[in-house]
C-alpha cells in the first residue's frame, strides 16, 4: 500500500473548530495541546504502516500497523473530545453563575424598592405586606398624600436652610423632613441660649446650618450614645463647614438611678454643664434600649429647662412614646402639649410662648 497521508479540507475545518472550543480565549497552551493530539491521531497510523512494511517482512504487516494506528487515533480523539467537553461544561457553568448573580442583584433591587413603598404607605412602622391585593385605594391615596406632604416639607425646609452639599436621605429611621422643618422653625423663633438634642444626625446639621445662615448665637449640643454614629455626625458637620457651631457629645448609656425607670439613659456626666435649655429635640435613645427609653429626659432635666422652652419628641405616635408623654405631663409645670400629625407623629411641649 503506497501513498501519502494528508489532512482534507474537512479535517482542517474540524481542527479549527476544535481549537476554538478548546481555547476560546486564545490560550497558547490549549492550542498546542489540541494540535499535538490531532497530529498524533493523523501521523502515528501512517508512521506505523511504513515501519511495519519496511522492517517486518511479514505479509499483512501493514494491516497490523494500520490497526494499531487506528487504535491510537481513537485514543487521541477520545482525549481531545474529553478536554473539549470539559472546557465547554466549565464555560456553561460560568455563564449560569453570572446569570444567578444577575437575578440576585435584581431581586435585591426589587426588595429595596418594596421597602421604600412600604415605608411610604405605613410611616408608623406597622409591618404589613404591600401587595397589589392588599393595597386598597385608601392606602394608595394615603401614600400619595404622605409623599406630597414630605415633598412640600422638604421644599419648605430647604427654603429656610440651604445645605452646601449633599445631605443623607431623609427616609428610614432618620428624622423626617416635616419634623426637621418644625424643629428649624422653633429654633429660629426662640433663638435659644441652649439647644439640646437626644440623638444626633441630620437634625444636628440643619440646626447648625440655621444658626450659621440666620445668625443664631446659642449653643447646640447633641448627646449621642453610639461613638461611630457620633463621629459620622461630626464628619457631616465638617463637610458643610459648620462643625464649630454644634457639639456632638459622646454620652454612653448608663443607669439613671431613677426609682421608677430601669432602662439606661445618657450618662449623667454628660449633663453637668447643660442649663437654660430653650429647645430640646428628643429622638433618642433607641427604643431597643428598654421600655419607654426616652422617659428620663424630663426627670433628669426638668429643672434645667428655660422659662421659655419648647420640647419636640419624635415618633410620638408609637405606643412607647405615648406612655412617655403621659408620664411627662405631670412633671412639666406650665407646659402645654399638642400632638402633631407628622410622618411619625410629634409631641410638642411649649412653655412661655
Amino acid at each position: 500500500m503506497t501513498g501519502t497521508v494528508a489532512a482534507s479540507p474537512g479535517s482542517t475545518s474540524l481542527l479549527r473548530r476544535l481549537e476554538t472550543a478548546l481555547a476560546p480565549d486564545g490560550g497558547v497552551a490549549g492550542r498546542r495541546a489540541l494540535v499535538a493530539a490531532v497530529a498524533a491521531a493523523v501521523v502515528v497510523p501512517a508512521l506505523l504502516v511504513v515501519l511495519n512494511v519496511l522492517l517486518v517482512p511479514v505479509t499483512g504487516a501493514w494491516f497490523v500497523g494500520l490497526v494499531a494506528g487506528l487504535v491510537l487515533d481513537l485514543l487521541a480523539g477520545t482525549f481531545a473530545l474529553g478536554v473539549v467537553s470539559h472546557r465547554l461544561t466549565m464555560r456553561k457553568l460560568r455563564e449560569q453563575q453570572r446569570a444567578v448573580r444577575s437575578v440576585e442583584l435584581r431581586t435585591r433591587a426589587v426588595e429595596e424598592r418594596a421597602a421604600h413603598v412600604e415605608s411610604a404607605l405605613y410611616p408608623d412602622g406597622a409591618r404589613r405586606p404591600v401587595t397589589a391585593s392588599l393595597a386598597t385605594p385608601q392606602d394608595l391615596a394615603a401614600a400619595s398624600r404622605s409623599l406630597g406632604d414630605r415633598l412640600q416639607a422638604t421644599q419648605n425646609l430647604f427654603a429656610l436652610v440651604s445645605p452646601r452639599g449633599p445631605v443623607p436621605p431623609l427616609t428610614g429611621f432618620v428624622a423626617s423632613p416635616d419634623v426637621l422643618l418644625l424643629l428649624v422653625q422653633k429654633f429660629l423663633t426662640l433663638r435659644p441660649f441652649l439647644t439640646l438634642e437626644c440623638g444626633s444626625g441630620t437634625s444636628t446639621l440643619f440646626l447648625a446650618l440655621a444658626a450659621q445662615q440666620h445668625g443664631v448665637e446659642g449653643r447646640i449640643v447633641s448627646l449621642e450614645s453610639d461613638l461611630a454614629y457620633a463621629e459620622g455626625t461630626r464628619a457631616l458637620l465638617a463637610e458643610h463647614g459648620v462643625a464649630h457651631l454644634a457639639e456632638v457629645r459622646h454620652a454612653p448609656l448608663a443607669p439613671t438611678g431613677l426609682p421608677d425607670h430601669d432602662a439606661p439613659w445618657y450618662d449623667r456626666a454628660a449633663l453637668e454643664d447643660l442649663h437654660d435649655v430653650g429647645l430640646a429635640f428628643v429622638d433618642g435613645p433607641p427604643g431597643k434600649t428598654g421600655p419607654q427609653a426616652r422617659y428620663p429626659f424630663v426627670p433628669l432635666l426638668a429643672d434645667r429647662l428655660a422659662p421659655r422652652c419648647v420640647i419636640v419628641m419624635d415618633d410620638a405616635n408609637r405606643r412607647e412614646e405615648r406612655g412617655v408623654t403621659e408620664r411627662w405631663l405631670p412633671r412639666l409645670e406650665g407646659f402645654s402639649h399638642r400632638f402633631l400629625e407628622l410622618t411619625r407623629g410629634a409631641g410638642l411641649f411649649e412653655r412661655g410662648l
